[in-house]
């Protein structure tokens, strides 16, 4: 009989916790004051586009790839400890793609186009996966945008 009591109990304990009341919400309460204002944010942007020749392409033996040198002066101390640097590659309709960007030629073999920044400048690689000496890349068009951080 114990045992039955104890069971019964636990299926009223599971009932009577499981079920839950609907909550139906009251009318709106009127508008609470102006909070404080913000600390200053926002940030700076700046945009500019680079035209690149395969005359300004450099081949680099020890990586088996292709870069070219941008500069940028506007990619300063600030924006490498509290900002952004975003490279976009032209896709020859008008449009951008965001790098890193891979194309794949075939299903076994990709190209590869990548940057690294530092103040001063920028630098976009080109490199294959076949790691044989690539194609000089040729004519791109890229787009930078730099944004100034805000120390906190």
């Amino acid at each position: 009989m114990k045992k039955y009591t104890l069971i019964l109990l636990s299926i009223l304990s599971v009932l009577f916790f499981s079920c839950e009341k609907e909550q139906i919400p009251g009318p709106r309460g009127p508008q609470g004051p102006q909070g404080p204002a913000g600390p200053v944010g926002g940030s700076d942007l700046t945009t500019f586009f680079v035209d690149v020749t395969s005359n300004d392409w450099f081949y680099d033996e020890d990586f088996i790839s292709y870069y070219v040198d941008i500069s940028a002066p506007e990619i300063n101390e600030n924006v490498i400890n509290n900002g952004l640097v975003h490279v976009h590659i032209g896709n020859g309709t008008g449009g951008y793609e965001p790098m890193p960007q891979n194309y794949y030629p075939d299903s076994t073999y990709h190209t590869r186009f990548y940057y690294v920044y530092y103040e001063g400048g920028l630098t976009v690689w080109n490199t294959d996966s076949d790691r044989v000496e690539p194609q000089n890349p040729g004519e791109f068009e890229f787009k930078v945008v730099v944004q100034e951080g805000i120390a906190q």
